[in-house]
């Protein structure tokens, strides 16, 4: 088995492609939803105002929008299914949620998904599935306990469902074309010219479609993005090529064959081997953890 082989299996092993994952079936009935539903929203026009102009949005109940408090003349309402009382009390449970993530994991899992695939397992199955297509970081805050809830663009990197991609790929063989690699920097792309590449890309799929008017304010985790990115050999440059590292063809397939060459005998003393004062490590280490980091 050769090393990229090996490495393309640990990348697929790191998403979840199962319909646990939100980023592979996400309820798009608002009730049901742990998110917030937005629907009937043109997304060409919501990524222009939210993204390239970095214009901050409200939020509104479609019940109740002619009792709902003014917005500023800069922002941009966003209209939901939700009563008042009900859709404040999600923006309040997406506020903390966001909160914790990001105080916990240390990097926030809140965005906007922009449209969603409506498609089907493999086999006889009726059921539909919603997977987003888009997903735009975003901030939700507030300026005090009694002022309304705001979301932002949130200056990170806007992503595709990787997850969805991958899935797709496995069961149906399917590719969905890539984002460009800066799409701030690329004024002519929009997500309906996205959405429209994915239509075709799924155009004998007669049961499934792309629903390009819904948003849905959302978690989703990226935690092994990351990774699954980093571990793409097109990812490294080609002076230090990913399935030329010695080290990692060692450890995943040809093995360590000289295992007498530690470095530290295992009689010695490890304070004769390991200046204490040149091991610079990131948390406490007892003895044999300090010499398996030295080796």
């Amino acid at each position: 088995m050769s090393l990229l082989s090996v490495l393309e299996k640990t990348r697929r092993d790191l998403l979840d492609l199962s319909t646990r994952n939100r980023l592979i079936h996400t309820s798009i009935d608002a009730d049901r939803s742990n998110g917030i539903l937005i629907p009937e929203q043109e997304p060409d026009s919501l990524f222009l105002r939210l993204v390239r102009q970095t214009k901050t949005f409200t939020f509104d109940s479609v019940v109740e929008s002619s009792d709902s408090p003014a917005t500023e003349p800069s922002e941009v309402s966003l209209k939901t299914l939700f009563s008042r009382n009900k859709l404040r009390e999600r923006l309040l449970k997406c506020f903390f949620e966001a909160r914790t993530a990001e105080e916990e994991q240390g990097s926030s899992i809140l965005y906007l998904a922009l449209g969603f695939l409506q498609w089907r397992e493999v086999g006889p199955s009726t059921t539909d599935r919603f997977a987003p297509l888009l997903l735009v970081p975003v901030d939700l805050y507030r300026d005090n306990a009694n002022s309304q809830f705001r979301l932002k663009f949130r200056d990170d990197e806007m992503v595709t469902n990787l997850s969805i991609q991958a899935r797709l790929l496995q069961d149906f063989g399917l590719r969905f074309p890539d984002l460009p690699e800066s799409i701030l920097d690329d004024d002519d792309w929009t997500p309906s010219k996205y959405f429209k590449e994915v239509t075709k890309s799924i155009r004998d799929q007669k049961t499934w479609r792309v629903r390009t008017n819904d948003v849905l304010l959302g978690f989703f985790s990226f935690s092994k993005f990351l990774m699954f990115r980093d571990l793409s050999p097109e990812a490294w440059p080609k002076n230090a090529r990913l399935e030329k590292n010695k080290l990692l063809r060692s450890l995943l397939v040809d093995g360590f064959r000289d295992s007498s060459a530690t470095g530290l005998p295992n009689e010695e003393t490890l304070d004769k081997q390991l200046n204490p004062a040149d091991c610079i490590h990131v948390t406490d280490a007892d003895s044999s953890q300090a010499a398996v980091i030295h080796e």
